[in-house]
């Protein structure tokens, strides 16, 4: 399959630890190799925005987004920051994930905000707030948190560095040679295996703790929102989380009453963490062919591998 690693966490140990044999993708990728979040860093910018909420930066995730002229006249002006990361912006018609921007088709990765504030998003209005997940509201929320606060890299090295405690220090993917004012970050990222879930146990710890930035968790998961999506039976990725809430996919399938906040990234990178029962499941891929379903949905369920 296209299982690059596998690290499951229960109650403060890592129980399983595998990476993918030399003959296979271990011949290029060991435990410092720096390997991309994809979608799993719109999860990491959602971790972000509670760090700069508890930091005093941002008022709250009800805070309007009122302050930042490089998206006057857009509709995602003086817009909510729960509805962006709830992926209710009412941006259907303007953007998705699939096709990018709809009006050119330019992909929301390879360019600056102001480009698009300035071409595709000039003089929109806000449609009906329906779910609709997309890279260029996270985008938009990540560069809206860097403007927000003092220092930028500062700002990252004190998450993520010094507090997560990651081996190497962070950064977020950013359009060459464009000033910070114009919004050049995106959210891909990159970090080892083991710093991956360093930021899941991260997250586990501040939970438990009931700080600040645990209490923001708690309240995107409160204020997640339906999908819309039909209740399946056989868990596959996202479809088996029913809601989404604050970047992060909730409410699983045959698990929606615990607290389980999951994580997705392309090419079947995956992080499931369970704050009830203090579990991590983190995978890296490069491809969806492998079973989710058991390797991380029912370990997460049960609590470990089911062994026939």
């Amino acid at each position: 399959t296209g299982l690059i690693s596998y690290l499951f966490y229960s109650d403060g140990e890592l129980k399983y630890d595998l990476l993918s044999s030399k003959d296979r993708f271990g011949y290029y990728v060991n435990n410092e190799t720096q390997l991309w979040t994809h979608s799993i860093g719109k999860s990491w910018t959602s971790y972000l925005l509670g760090h700069a909420i508890c930091s005093g930066k941002i008022d709250s995730v009800y805070a309007r987004i009122s302050d930042w002229p490089l998206i006057d006249g857009t509709l995602y002006e003086n817009q909510r920051l729960i509805d962006l990361i709830n992926m209710r912006a009412g941006d259907q018609f303007v953007v998705t994930e699939r096709n990018g921007l709809l009006k050119t088709g330019r992909w929301f990765n390879s360019h600056p905000i102001s480009s698009f504030a300035h071409r595709e998003l000039t003089d929109t209005h806000a449609a009906r707030k329906e779910y609709n997940y997309n890279g260029l509201v996270t985008n938009i929320v990540l560069n809206y948190i860097l403007y927000k606060v003092d220092d930028p890299h500062e700002f990252l090295n004190e998450v993520f560095t010094e507090k997560v405690g990651i081996a190497e220090p962070l950064f977020f993917l950013t359009q060459r040679n464009v000033p910070m004012e114009l919004g050049p970050v995106r959210y891909s990222a990159r970090a080892s295996r083991y710093d991956f879930l360093r930021v899941g146990v991260a997250m586990l710890n501040d939970w438990d703790a009931n700080n600040c930035v645990g209490q923001y968790l708690k309240l995107l998961l409160a204020e997640s929102q339906p999908k819309g999506f039909r209740n399946r039976e056989h868990p596959h990725k996202n479809e088996s989380a029913l809601r989404y809430g604050g970047f992060f996919h909730t409410h699983y399938v045959g698990m929606h009453k615990r607290n389980i906040l999951g994580m997705d990234g392309y090419g079947g990178q995956s992080q499931l963490i369970d704050f009830d029962n203090k579990t991590i499941v983190s995978v890296n891929t490069i491809h969806t062919n492998y079973d989710w379903g058991e390797l991380v949905y029912n370990v997460i369920k049960h609590g470990d591998i089911q062994k026939e």
